[in-house]
């Protein structure tokens, strides 16, 4: 960028360049990934302090199990088949 200097005074000696050429810009990336976090736990709840309502206790039945040996049953029968063949 024109008028901005690169030797090591050079920000000693303009110290408001400094501001508004470098720290400014560093300022208003943290603010806004600052936002962006605060909204993403807003989103997800995070502030929430009641039990949440949502959750099901997932458990196997006895229909989950019939059908976890049939399915194997059935790829045993294709295994033994594509052997044989």
């Amino acid at each position: 960028m024109k008028g901005i200097g690169v030797s090591r005074g050079y920000y000693l000696l303009h110290p408001f360049k400094f501001f508004e050429y470098i720290f400014i810009p560093y300022v208003i990336i943290s603010t806004n990934i600052a936002n962006e976090l605060s909204v993403s736990c807003l989103c997800r709840g995070i502030d929430n302090e009641e039990k949440p309502t949502s959750y099901i206790e997932l458990k196997f039945n006895k229909i989950d199990y019939l059908i976890m040996v049939a399915v194997t049953i059935i790829f045993l029968f294709y295994y033994v088949y594509e052997v044989i063949s």
